[in-house]
């Protein structure tokens, strides 16, 4: 993921030129004084703050111990940045905490899918299905689920295929979204419907309040893939599923191809980014995806989001407390029959808010 190649880079930079400073410092004389007597006179001089050393030793040592501290910096991030899990440790550690309760986590595989599962602790609570972006897993979003999961919800998270293989290319490309069919990636739906089938006879069906009202909720090609489960393809639809929470989805296949007045029978929410191109505007122009959308339907434009900021990169956090408002107020609602009017609410980083109920 992005955040991972980022880390790489900015900790070999660290790492490189703290290395520089350091053969700078002990090795050559690039650092010596270019007048013999100014290093004399450093030589000769002590520091107020310890009369046993001298100011010279006292800047060869300063210097050379922030080069260690660089290289050692760089020496433990670029191994973490490698390992996926080992790095989400630590970006969770350093970013941002979310009061919790006590949850539980579950990497398991069900009826042949690789599947994370995160739930409260014992309990009874409403299922939602997540599904990733093209080519990412679903621990680069396990900040957006744990914020779920706080709120009372089970998140059952597939890994598909692309997040195994890292592919972030579809069966057809996606600049002919025209000629897109219910078998493009239609590995995705198998995924999806293997686990609904699957759930209500394993183990967490005695956590789960109902396997006839299920959530889905999904980031770009997963947005896509809840889409098509709630009708937008036939061969994809599944009546449990009654509400669906778009994140910045990838529609183009449905609106060129008119199959928005498919989806049916579901609560629909749309999030999108102002600079998140050129998926977020197709949600809001004129004729676009959610004037397409049956009621109910919500719609919240977050500004300076972009289409990577639902994920857990450490620029993107900054938009999750917002973006999970409205993503937990829209099941509330939907699935917990809670009160609507959190979702007529514009919160501070929402540029666009739409809504018809």
């Amino acid at each position: 993921m992005i955040s991972q190649v980022l880390s790489i880079i900015g900790a070999s930079i660290f790492g490189i030129l703290g290395f520089m400073h350091l053969i700078y410092t002990l090795c050559i004389n690039k650092f010596n004084p270019n007048q013999s007597d100014v290093r004399e006179a450093m030589n000769s001089t002590s520091p107020v703050l310890r009369k046993e050393t001298t100011i010279w030793r006292a800047w060869v040592g300063f210097n050379a111990s922030h080069s260690l501290g660089t290289i050692i910096l760089s020496a433990i991030y670029i191994p973490l940045a490698f390992s996926r899990k080992a790095f989400l440790i630590v970006l969770s550690l350093t970013a941002q905490t979310v009061p919790s309760i006590a949850a539980v986590f579950n990497a398991e595989t069900i009826e042949g899918v690789e599947v994370e599962i995160r739930r409260p602790d014992n309990g009874i609570y409403p299922l939602i299905i997540f599904s990733h972006g093209m080519g990412a897993c679903p621990a680069d979003y396990a900040g957006i689920q744990d914020r779920l999961v706080n709120a009372g919800y089970i998140v059952v998270s597939p890994k598909h295929a692309d997040c195994i293989s890292g592919n972030t290319t579809p069966d057809i490309p996606w600049r002919k979204s025209g000629k897109w069919t219910d078998t493009t990636n239609s590995n995705r739906r198998d995924d999806l419907h293997k686990l609904l089938d699957a759930l209500p006879s394993s183990t967490y069906a005695q956590y789960t309040k109902t396997f006839k009202q299920v959530g889905c909720m999904g980031h770009s090609m997963g947005g896509y893939t809840c889409m098509g489960l709630a009708g937008a393809w036939d061969s994809w639809k599944r009546n449990e599923v009654i509400s669906v929470a778009l994140l910045s989805p990838w529609n183009k296949p449905f609106v060129l191809q008119d199959r928005m007045s498919n989806m049916t029978n579901v609560k629909t929410l749309y999030q999108g980014g102002s600079r998140d191109r050129p998926i977020s505007p197709s949600l809001i122009e004129s004729n676009g995806t959610f004037n397409k959308t049956k009621p109910s339907k919500y719609l919240q434009i977050f500004k300076r989001a972009r289409h990577s900021s639902w994920t857990d990169g450490i620029l993107a956090k900054r938009f999750h407390e917002e973006m999970s408002y409205y993503i937990t107020s829209f099941f509330d609602m939907s699935l917990k029959s809670s009160h609507k009017e959190n979702l007529e609410i514009k919160k501070s980083k929402v540029t666009e808010l739409k809504f018809e109920h």
